[in-house]
This record gives C-alpha cells, sequence and structure tokens, in this order.
C-alpha cells in the first residue's frame, strides 16, 4: 500500500480496511459476510482528499473509504454509493453501494455498518445482547434487528426495484452482502469472555473511567486521545504521542461533558494498546 504524506489519513483508510468483520464467522444474517482483505493492494493516493475533508462524521468517511477501496480492486466494477430508495418524496432509505463482481459474475447489494462497542453483559444476555457504545447508546441488538427487518430487504422493495433497473441492472439478479466493521472492548477485570455469534478478533482493548486512567503508572506511559475520525486507526501506525498530564488535561472535558474517549498507549517498552476511557 503507497502511503500519503499525511499519516492520519493513512492510518485511518488502512485502520479502516482492516477492522475485522463483527459476524464473519456466525450466520447471525442470511446473506454473506463481505470482507475488505485485498487492502494491501490499495493506494492512498487514490483518495479525493477534497472530498475527504467535506466528510467530518465518521461514518462518511467509512463509506468513503469503502467506496475507493471498491474502486480499486480490479474485479469489482460499475460501483455505485449512497442510492436514495424513494416513493413519490418520501424516502425509504438505501442501498449503501451497489457494483459488479466480476470474479463473481454477479451484482452485489453491499450494506455496511462501522460501530465501537464496550461489553455489558452478564449470564442472562446473549452476546448480541451485551454490546452498547461507549456512551450508553447504540445497542447492538438494536441494530441487528434493524438490519434484519428493514435494510437488508429493502433491495427486493418494489421502489428499489424500479431504482435498479433504472441502472440497467437486472434487480433479480442482485445479492444482498453487509460488511459490518466493529471494534469491542472488554471490561478492564474480563478475561476469557466466550462469544457465540460475534467474532473475538474484533477485540481491541479495555474500558475503564476516568479514575482508573488517573492510578496509572503514568511515568511508564505515552499518550494520544485520538479524534473521533481517528477511531478507526491503529495505535502502533500514530507518530505523535504526549505525557500523562497532557491526555488528562484533553480527557476530562470530554468526560464532564458525558462523552467516552478513545485512547491509545504507548509503553516504554514500545508496547500499544487502544482503551475507551468511559465517562459513567
Amino acid at each position: 500500500m503507497k502511503l500519503t504524506k499525511d499519516r492520519s489519513v493513512n492510518n485511518q483508510f488502512t485502520g479502516f480496511l482492516k477492522i475485522p468483520n463483527l459476524f464473519s464467522k456466525t450466520k447471525v444474517f442470511s446473506v454473506e459476510s463481505f470482507e475488505t482483505s485485498n487492502y494491501a493492494n490499495c493506494d492512498v493516493g487514490h483518495l479525493d482528499f477534497k472530498q475527504l475533508q467535506k466528510h467530518k462524521y465518521l461514518g462518511k468517511r467509512a463509506e468513503f473509504f469503502m467506496k475507493s477501496y471498491l474502486e480499486q480492486i480490479n474485479n469489482f466494477h460499475s460501483v455505485h454509493h449512497s442510492l436514495q430508495v424513494r416513493d413519490d418524496k418520501i424516502t425509504l432509505g438505501e442501498l449503501d453501494f451497489l457494483f459488479f463482481d466480476c470474479n463473481r459474475e454477479k451484482w452485489i447489494h453491499l450494506e455496511l455498518i462501522c460501530k465501537f462497542y464496550v461489553y455489558r453483559g452478564n449470564q442472562n444476555h446473549t452476546d448480541i445482547e451485551s454490546w452498547i457504545g461507549p456512551n450508553l447508546k447504540d445497542r447492538l441488538d438494536y441494530k441487528v434487528h434493524k438490519l434484519k427487518t428493514h435494510q437488508l430487504k429493502i433491495c427486493k422493495s418494489l421502489q428499489a426495484k424500479r431504482l435498479i433497473e433504472s441502472l440497467n441492472i437486472d434487480a433479480e439478479q442482485i445479492e444482498t452482502n453487509i460488511c459490518y466493521k466493529a471494534k469491542l472492548y472488554l471490561p478492564l477485570e474480563d478475561e476469557g469472555l466466550q462469544l457465540n455469534h460475534t467474532n473475538a478478533d474484533c477485540i481491541q482493548g479495555k474500558f475503564y473511567n476516568f479514575e482508573t486512567f488517573k492510578a496509572f503508572k503514568h511515568s511508564e506511559m505515552l499518550f494520544y486521545i485520538p479524534q473521533k475520525r481517528e477511531w478507526v486507526g491503529q495505535p502502533e501506525a500514530h507518530y505523535r504521542w504526549y505525557d500523562f498530564s497532557k491526555a488528562e488535561q484533553l480527557l476530562k472535558p470530554k468526560i464532564h461533558q458525558k462523552r467516552s474517549q478513545m485512547l491509545w498507549r504507548k509503553t516504554k517498552t514500545g508496547d500499544y494498546f487502544e482503551d475507551f476511557v468511559v465517562w459513567w
């Protein structure tokens, strides 16, 4: 993979492509999982930086990175993005991506999700019921239900079929895939969690509160507080670090505002960690 001068964008793009698929090893959905395994063949210089700067929100940047990936892989052709499915003036939903896969010789409708979850389960919960966003919103089980009942079915709606056929594509020959990229974080004291429905490869680190963060042996570490758009990146590819006092100074107002924050840590021995400092 070729690099650009903007090392942060390099890290975001490659980091996004490397995030594992949450359901790649299970059959939670009736559709196939889509993997971005050919990331080594991508050129970051292919990105339209002016367009990227327009996308401030992480979800839109994830779509931008996926579009660039699909356009650079040789066996994917005719990539359509963000197709709005409407009934008259009412928007029913969106097809994230529609493209032709030459290897499989079929059109693919791809739904993309990119999420961050902390574990809040117990013995009475399935692992799908146990994951929630770091600000205690955005539950995984709710998202799975929405995907099953609406997002993964919209391609078969009459309105979507009309839209697809307006592109001279046979709507009956389209296969829906899902790419559910996720990073998972466990409680600090949790070890050996068994996951039955979600991919353990998605586990990135731990989560803990601000008081626990302050108890670290901070003289032995360097820190970085990534902006939200950088959350898809990897700490080992980062290059700017600061000491504990600067990290504490940056974290404190976010915690006061009840905004959980990703934290990257680097030890003197060259080990890297990615965690969440939660406000609750």
